[in-house]
């Protein structure tokens, strides 16, 4: 797939502007199974390895995303690595954004938030390596899968849909912020980014709540996803079933 340079949401690294949509960002706590994970990389390489759980704590022993994805590479070129696992790896990585996006609506991080001042852009991980999981320097154009990428517009797009939220519900009125609710939001500096997207982001947090952190909607499309790909109830963290 090819992509525009000039496309506005891509990252690179975890200190990039939209840095905490990486694996690699480890801002996000994830509890699960009585583990603090301290970000969705770790979750999704102990996913790896799901008949071992010995690995699998040897991961969560690290508990570094970057630290934690080199030192199972030894395991993978071992044969350990579940049979299962390449042909349903979106599937689990959707799943480790699922539990992502929860913590930080858990423990009110900007993740979840950003993800949704999005809207309807692309969202692209820049990579000099990965062209599955991000897109690559292909001279004119960005070019990949984005299978990251994809996946976090995935769990957007769901969220956007279900609490029926689009732009036509903000109105700038008289220097504040109104939304249909018919409640306004002083403007106020929340975040550096532009004004756009600072005004969405604040309609976002007002709305916080009422739909957007609802977790029985996030629950709904967590069960929804594992309904819809049975292996991952099959999915275990060290001897424990995976909470669905």
């Amino acid at each position: 797939m090819k992509y525009s340079k000039t496309e506005p949401v891509q990252f690179n690294n975890s200190k990039d502007r939209y840095g905490c949509f990486g694996n690699m960002s480890g801002g996000n706590r994830i509890t699960i199974c009585g583990y603090d994970l301290h970000g969705s990389e770790i979750l999704y390489q102990c996913l790896k390895y799901t008949e071992y759980p010995d690995i699998q704590e040897k991961i969560i022993r690290i508990n570094h995303p970057l630290k934690s994805k080199w030192a199972q590479k030894p395991f993978v070129k071992q044969g350990f690595v579940d049979k299962e696992f390449e042909t349903y790896k979106v599937e689990i990585m959707k799943l480790c954004l699922i539990y992502k996006y929860k913590s930080s609506v858990k423990n009110n991080t900007d993740f979840h938030r950003l993800l949704l001042s999005t809207k309807e852009q692309n969202i692209l991980e820049v990579s000099k390596k990965d062209n599955f999981w991000g897109v690559k320097d292909d001279g004119e154009f960005f070019v990949g899968e984005n299978m990251l990428g994809r996946c976090l517009m995935w769990i957007r797009d769901k969220i956007i849909d279900m609490n029926n939220i689009n732009e036509s519900r903000v109105i700038v009125e008289n220097g504040k912020v109104k939304t249909t609710y018919n409640e306004e939001i002083q403007r106020t500096g929340y975040m550096s980014i532009d004004e756009s997207e600072r005004l969405m982001l604040l309609y976002f947090e007002k709305l916080g709540e009422l739909d957007v952190n609802n977790s029985e909607k996030i629950d709904e499309i967590l069960a929804n996803h594992v309904s819809k790909c049975p292996y991952l109830k099959t999915l275990t963290l060290c001897g424990k079933t995976i909470e669905s």
